[in-house]
């Protein structure tokens, strides 16, 4: 994977958004690249800002409201 496309999934990869192949692609990566520190600190915040959040209820109706417009 060429760094430019490691850069672009960099956000997804750091809130585990991305395929277990992406993410295979992206560390094997940034076993050999200058990324490493900048994605591992992206990475270290999402998981210090997803412990301080609150956990929330969804409002009601919005699974629905999500599934239906999938289906569209």
């Amino acid at each position: 994977m060429s760094c430019d496309k490691v850069r672009d999934l960099t956000g997804a990869y750091a809130i585990g958004a991305v395929s277990s192949y992406e993410k295979r692609l992206i560390e094997d990566h940034l076993i050999g690249c200058e990324l490493h520190a900048e994605i591992s600190g992206l990475v270290g915040a999402v998981l210090g800002l997803s412990a301080a959040a609150p956990e929330m209820e969804s409002p009601a109706g919005l699974v629905g409201r999500i599934s239906a417009a999938i289906r569209d």
